[in-house]
């Protein structure tokens, strides 16, 4: 367990510093997938944010107006239980693909190249 990286990106489970697997890289990808901007930056402490995304269960907004396969593959990558979350990021870039599609952001320069 590194803890190297940005709280806000964390899953929760990096966060509290226990024992984490590469799921934790889909959480951290969905988060910078929906937000595009500082996730949850009302935090003015690690400690806050660490109650929020731990204790509350707190996660970035899922855009009602996303297809339903989206929204259900974003709630899968924040879920508390990593067990939960997609097998892999190759799963999460395929949804990723669409929600480019849909809204068009930084992440599609990145998903377009060749």
């Amino acid at each position: 367990m590194s803890g190297v990286g940005s709280p806000r990106y964390m899953a929760p489970e990096c966060l509290i510093r226990i024992e984490y697997n590469l799921k934790a890289g889909v959480y951290t990808f969905a988060v910078e997938i929906l937000t595009w901007k500082l996730p949850f930056n009302f935090a003015r402490s690690k400690n806050q944010l660490i109650s929020y995304v731990v204790e509350e269960c707190g996660r970035p907004e899922i855009k009602e107006s996303w297809p339903f396969l989206i929204q259900s593959m974003m709630e899968s990558s924040f879920s508390a239980d990593a067990g939960q979350r997609p097998v892999s990021l190759g799963e999460l870039l395929k949804i990723t693909n669409i929600c480019v599609q849909l809204n068009p952001s930084p992440l599609s320069f990145y998903l377009n190249r060749k």
